[in-house]
């Protein structure tokens, strides 16, 4: 029988996993989907935005921000989780400068879908959960490719709550 138990999910008695892109969700977490092991990264498909996404996500990892105009065309537009616009490789990197190099984030790639100049990658993102350091499903980018051939408008789309 499947019942809440507190902040837990449990089915006779027992916490209840379920599979996911990249891994288990720990139904002992109600309040996020949160990873039973560390997420395993998906494999990027031969497509040119989904290459340019997981450069991306390489980017934030190492914290090579000097990669930020080689990925974003001067026009570029970012929409990001945390409610912001920033326009242009300044405006995004002085935002990653600022915001994202403090908070020292890991993500993990765990889904992508592309077509055409369209990329889609589900991300999981290290953050405390419990006292420890747990990879919750985050968020979910849109990255748009231009004429250029680099990313036009990434769009991050949030998990409410996260």
């Amino acid at each position: 029988m499947l019942e809440q138990v507190g902040q837990q999910l449990h089915v006779d008695d027992a916490i209840l996993h379920y599979p996911v892109s990249g891994g288990e969700i720990d139904g002992g977490v109600i309040s996020a989907d949160i990873y039973v092991d560390a997420p395993v990264e998906a494999t990027v498909p031969d497509h040119h935005a989904c290459r340019m996404a997981k450069r991306y996500l390489d980017m934030i990892n190492s914290k090579d921000l000097s990669e930020i105009p080689a990925l974003f065309e001067d026009d570029a537009v970012h929409l990001g989780g945390l409610a912001t616009r920033l326009r242009g490789p300044d405006e995004i990197t002085a935002f990653f400068v600022d915001k994202i190099v403090p908070m020292d984030v890991k993500v993990v790639p765990v889904a992508f879908g592309g077509s055409g100049d369209d990329c889609l990658v589900s991300i999981a993102v290290e953050r405390m959960v419990g006292g420890e350091r747990r990879f919750a499903l985050t968020v979910v980018d849109h990255v748009t490719i231009g004429a250029s051939g680099k990313i036009k408008r990434l769009v991050a789309f949030m998990r409410p709550g996260d």
